[in-house]
């Protein structure tokens, strides 16, 4: 089973309008909504593949209810914890005449220190039976962080495997939990390596400014980021681990590292390092990473006898395969098993080291 953690869900709508202009009314045609936030969009993505999801998100008011509602409608189960704040809404508009997208994001409510305590209760009551656990997107301002370490570590010491999708502060702190899978953007990734850096973690990093890359220089930088963070997390598992007896022993432990390259791809690295090239592209790019993580977890969920190189791979591409999918429709994380196997025929793989 995956266990899916989020702090942040959200009611996400989706609009088009002809054109988008700053201080006029703009009339919107409403496309549709689905509960969303990082880990609600993978967690559905991992559900149309046919794994078996769990959740676990604070909710409140209307908009928790409706998120509440429409999540179980998607056959996942949900634990709530009621909050006293609504829920927050985020929208995104497609301005059909220039074919961007203009994305209204609520930042998530704060959560109390006994709304996040009964947060993590319900999280440790359901650890035993998890797989994995993924924790992903957004952590509120001011939330406890005495609390959110705690639960990566109990996380840590449980059976599961962690799969983590942050950023910035939170998602090197996540890191001391050693993550087996690791998932970001070429920003993302770039932000982790310098705290790491700045806090002495890392002798270096790469010195280039991600806004005047070129796509090839994308994907040197992209793998060289991806490379700096699975070394790091592999020689904090020598530390940590090597008197450990439990499952993810310091000799088993191999960290893998995803990095997303917008529409030209994602890098996979591992003890080695991979590229997989998208010749297929959409203008939905909202829930994309998300539908990789969820596909991805779901892929490796599926092996019942223990996972090796080409598992992950495989669950790499088809990971990727099912996020070019999801471009091509509106809705974040919704796309169907057929256009996956399409879009799988369209992707070319090249491994890098």
């Amino acid at each position: 089973m995956i266990l899916a953690l989020t702090l942040s869900p959200s009611i996400d709508r989706f609009a088009t309008a002809k054109s988008l202009e700053l201080g006029e009314i703009n009339r919107l045609e409403i496309v549709g909504s689905v509960p969303g936030g990082k880990a609600l969009n993978a967690a559905r993505a991992a559900k149309i593949c046919g794994a078996n999801v769990e959740v676990v998100a604070p909710l409140g008011g209307y908009s928790g209810r409706w998120i509440e509602s429409a999540i179980a409608g998607w056959a996942i189960e949900i634990t709530k914890v009621i909050i006293d704040a609504n829920s927050r809404i985020c929208t995104a508009i497609e301005s059909y005449e220039d074919q961007r997208v203009t994305q209204l994001y609520e930042d998530a409510p704060p959560l109390s220190h006994d709304e996040l305590f009964r947060f993590t209760q319900e999280v440790f009551k359901k650890l035993d039976k998890a797989s994995w656990c993924l924790v992903s997107g957004s952590i509120p301002a001011h939330t406890d962080k005495v609390l959110i370490r705690e639960l990566l570590d109990k996380v840590a010491k449980s059976r599961c495997k962690i799969a983590i999708d942050l950023a910035g502060e939170n998602l090197t702190s996540a890191f001391d939990a050693l993550p087996d899978l690791v998932k970001v953007n070429l920003c993302e990734a770039q932000e982790a390596v310098e705290l790491l850096t700045q806090d002495g973690s890392l002798s270096g990093s790469p010195q280039l400014d991600i806004a005047d890359l070129q796509v090839e220089d994308e994907i040197s930088m992209a793998t060289s980021l991806a490379t700096l963070i699975q070394t790091y997390l592999a020689t904090e598992s020598k530390k940590q681990r090597a008197d450990s007896t439990d499952e993810r022993s310091a000799d088993q432990f191999i960290p893998r590292v995803v990095v997303t390259v917008g529409e030209a791809g994602a890098i996979y690295c591992s003890d080695k390092t991979w590229f997989v090239r998208n010749h297929l592209h959409g203008n939905f790019t909202q829930g994309c990473g998300d539908t990789l993580m969820g596909v991805m977890l779901a892929c490796l969920d599926q092996e019942s006898t223990g996972l090796d190189e080409s598992n992950w791979l495989a669950a790499f591409r088809e990971g990727v395969a099912a996020s070019v999918a999801n471009a091509l429709e509106p809705l974040p994380a919704v796309f169907t098993n057929s256009k996956v196997q399409e879009c799988l025929n369209e992707l070319e793989i090249v491994q890098l080291y």
